[in-house]
């Protein structure tokens, strides 16, 4: 009896310890309509003369910072009386508490929440999506330490997050870092649980849509055990797909053990809609090891009041592009036909992109918090995602030349993840390049300087040849009429969005935000330019009448041409066996025995 009571005495001590030492978050939400919520922090006890306490600057998965404080107001600092303290803001996210005694503390204030689109924060009547720091705000001197989130919220709804649950709407995290990547979704929503590879997934929908959810989680059981297969394990236990159908926002963003993924309501059921959600899915799941696994050096510890700069980023968010469809294709969830259309359109992009020319891989990837979009970026950088792609495609196919197809791109990454594991550090370039060597035997540095610290150029042609694949716009000879003019498919009012560097309508100084009136005095009709442009002839001269700024212009433009069929990847005849070989490691899905044969009963599905 006396050991059980010493037991019962230790375990009750150890218990009230962590109490002491644990941060409880709790929010409420006081007013859905207008999104609004009251949030209360109580900290430990401290013995520091000040105290800082921060909303984060930017979002986790978006690079980018992020006015968060806004959000909040009438904050205010206490004792454990319900004394107030003084605070002072020292900067537009930081609030800084000064003591006269040690005492814990307690932080409120209130939040306003409306920012679905971002994946912050958004309150309303049927839900709350909460980002842990878009929401939470934390203190440096309590980062590490164990937390509990509650939520107060209307009778009906049912709270989820990939931390773990304590209570029907309680959680809890062994540090501000896990909170900070567990988004919760609190509200009124479908819900679906399975289990695959011994792991536990749970899936939410908020919304009305045309989607499917016994589907989706057929599909996300097969496409979750690939992804298995590739890293050779999991990071994790349990995971969370947050669904978000609505016509607000679309988009998506990983987390260490969720994602949220934003469509439009009616954008599941068309397949080309529903394979598009698939490889968003699969982006954001391959992040639960690329990013939230392992990660390079400059995002390797996350300082949340400023950018975090890296220059492989490009390999964080690029090869992560590389391989979702590649996975889907393994996964029996993508046909390997319609993998090679995709990925020819993908490739096009890149190539019709002049900025390629001007920005590097690493330039893009430090730049990614400056990175905006329209004219000027379109012709003067490049984004990490579509950089990212094309050189993963490049360091893919040079590790199956080297290997005689027994190795590729797949294997770097489950070295990274075996070799860098989050807990321990980042990985640099010199990381990524010694890994290459190993893996191949061949020193990739020259390429590394002419490919990424460069622009150089890629040989697609070779590249694909290599796999057995032509690339070409077909047997067609015919050509359109090429301007450079890119008008938004948004606005139907012929207004130029675009206008690519070194273009017959860059040439003829055309730009952006000009609209144009006329050609050869014919009247541009809304939505009906290309019509137009093409009852004309390459090499002719037409008169362009436009306004700029509401005034009346007129240039001469001369018109070029450019192939009317889309580029594609096709098999080629008399394929050898090493490039059946290199095609059936690149893609995991056997070469065709017979191409034609396989062209045609697709056609007729």
């Amino acid at each position: 009896m006396k050991v059980v009571f010493v037991l019962v005495i230790i375990l009750t001590s150890s218990f009230i310890h962590a109490a002491i030492n644990t941060v409880n978050y709790s929010i409420k939400i006081a007013d859905a309509d207008h999104h609004l919520a009251e949030v209360t922090v109580l900290f430990p006890h401290t013995d520091s003369k000040t105290v800082d306490f921060i909303m984060p600057a930017w979002r986790l998965g978006y690079y980018k910072v992020l006015n968060l404080a806004n959000g909040i107001r009438h904050l205010r600092v206490t004792d454990t009386k319900g004394n107030d303290l003084k605070a002072k803001k020292v900067d537009k996210n930081t609030w800084r508490v000064y003591l006269d005694k040690p005492t814990k503390i307690a932080v409120s204030y209130q939040l306003y929440a409306n920012q679905l689109a971002r994946r912050a924060r958004h309150i309303d009547d049927t839900h709350a999506y909460l980002d842990g720091v878009s929401t939470f705000i934390y203190s440096p001197e309590f980062i590490d330490k164990r937390l509990t989130v509650e939520l107060d919220v209307p009778y009906a709804w049912r709270s989820r997050s990939g931390m773990k649950r304590r209570g029907k709407h309680k959680f809890e995290a062994n540090n501000y870092h896990i909170l900070a990547s567990s988004p919760i979704e609190t509200g009124i929503h479908e819900y679906y649980t399975f289990e695959a590879d011994d792991k536990d997934y749970e899936l939410v929908i908020w919304g009305k849509g045309n989607f499917d959810g016994k589907k989706i989680v057929e599909d996300y059981k097969k496409m979750v055990v690939e992804h298995g297969k590739m890293w050779g394990g999991y990071p994790f236990q349990k995971y969370l797909f947050i669904v978000h159908a609505t016509s607000d926002a679309t988009g998506a963003t990983e987390h260490i053990n969720s994602t949220v993924i934003q469509r439009d309501a009616m954008g599941f059921a068309d397949k080309i809609d529903y394979q598009s959600f698939l490889s968003t899915s699969s982006h954001e799941f391959i992040h639960t090891w690329n990013v939230k696994a392992y990660r390079p050096i400059g995002i390797w510890k996350y300082d949340y009041t400023q950018e975090n700069y890296s220059d492989l980023l490009w390999i964080s968010e690029g090869s992560t592009s590389y391989f979702s469809d590649q996975l889907l294709v393994r996964a029996g969830l993508l046909t390997a036909k319609d993998y090679l259309i995709d990925l020819a359109e993908k490739v096009q992009i890149y190539i019709d992109r002049p900025g390629r020319k001007v920005m590097t891989a690493q330039q893009s990837s430090f730049d990614a918090w400056i990175e905006d979009g329209g004219d000027r970026a379109n012709n003067s950088s490049v984004n990490i995602y579509t950089k990212g792609n094309m050189l993963s495609l490049l360091m893919d196919v040079e590790l199956l030349k080297s290997t005689d197809a027994t190795e590729g791109y797949a294997q770097l990454h489950k070295l990274l993840y075996e070799r860098f594991p989050i807990s321990e550090r980042g990985f640099s370039s010199q990381d990524i390049q010694d890994l290459l060597k190993e893996i191949s035997g061949k020193d990739f540095s020259k390429l590394w300087k002419s490919k990424m610290e460069s622009v150089g150029n890629i040989n697609f042609k070779d590249l694909f040849l290599s796999l057995g694949l032509e690339m070409s716009h077909g047997d067609s000879t015919d050509q359109d009429i090429w301007t450079g003019i890119i008008m938004s498919e948004l606005e139907n009012n012929n207004k130029i969005s675009m206008v690519p560097q070194n273009t017959p309508a860059w040439k003829a100084g055309l730009a952006a935000d000009d609209i144009l009136v006329a050609i050869n005095g014919i009247k541009v009709q809304e939505g009906k330019f290309k019509l137009l442009i093409n009852k004309f002839n390459a090499e002719d001269e037409v008169k362009v009448t436009f306004f700029r700024r509401n005034l009346l212009k007129e240039t001469v433009m001369e018109l070029e041409s450019k192939p009317s069929t889309p580029l594609e990847l096709t098999y080629i005849e008399n394929a050898t066996e090493l490039q059946k070989k290199m095609y059936a490691k690149w893609l995991g899905v056997d070469w065709p025995a017979d191409e034609k044969e396989s062209q045609s009963a697709e056609e007729t599905e």
